[in-house]
């Protein structure tokens, strides 16, 4: 009597392994999970109709409370945090469900793929014409070939790819909603910081 493939590969699960698998089986759903909603977030901004529901706020404000909000998660994480944010107001007008999420994913990135004890720092600047965000780290630097693409849709470093934490979207989504916002960003390497990621957003 002949076998089919799935018969030969077939084998009893032991009592002593099915946690492991599911727990397997959890993380890789979860993964899925992420990576269907960021591709979906990101399909709706791509949306031609796609519209922000902006509001007049200070910045300094706003982004102070961000990080004060993540205190917590931060330091809890293993790393440092330092701000640079005057007491100044600066109003701007902003979408401040979707600026938020901008914040969180390039945090999260921060924390994801660089090594503990780094510090993660924020500051808020007048440019002149614009207003700045800025979040960098002293972490590890991006290669500079995939620096050269970071946020194009699916661009992820070696690290990400091996980690399986990474949607590919996640700095792509960053992107455009600054660019909704009429805003630009750009990620540069300076002597102090490894990673700087500048958001500039009109007065």
């Amino acid at each position: 009597m002949s076998r089919g493939l799935g018969d030969v590969y077939k084998r009893q699960i032991l009592p002593g392994e099915q946690q492991e698998y599911l727990q397997k089986i959890q993380k890789k759903t979860e993964y899925l999970t992420q990576l269907i909603n960021e591709f979906s977030y990101y399909s709706k901004l791509d949306y031609t109709a796609f519209e922000l529901g902006m509001t007049r706020i200070d910045l300094c404000g706003f982004v102070r409370e961000f990080m004060a909000e993540n205190y917590d998660y931060i330091t809890n994480g293993g790393f440092e945090v330092s701000v640079d944010i005057p007491d100044n107001i600066y109003w701007c007008m902003i979408d401040t469900t979707h600026f938020r999420r901008c914040l969180e994913n390039l945090l999260s990135n921060f924390m994801k793929y660089n090594p503990e004890e780094s510090l993660i720092h924020a500051a808020v600047y007048d440019a002149g014409e614009s207003y700045s965000v800025v979040l960098e780290n002293n972490g590890t630097p991006i290669a500079p070939e995939i620096a050269m693409r970071l946020f194009e849709p699916f661009v992820m470093g070696d690290k990400s790819r091996s980690s399986g934490k990474g949607s590919g979207l996640g700095l792509a989504v960053v992107r455009k909603i600054v660019e909704l916002h009429g805003g630009s960003i750009q990620y540069l390497t300076k002597q102090k910081y490894a990673n700087s990621f500048r958001i500039s957003l009109p007065k």
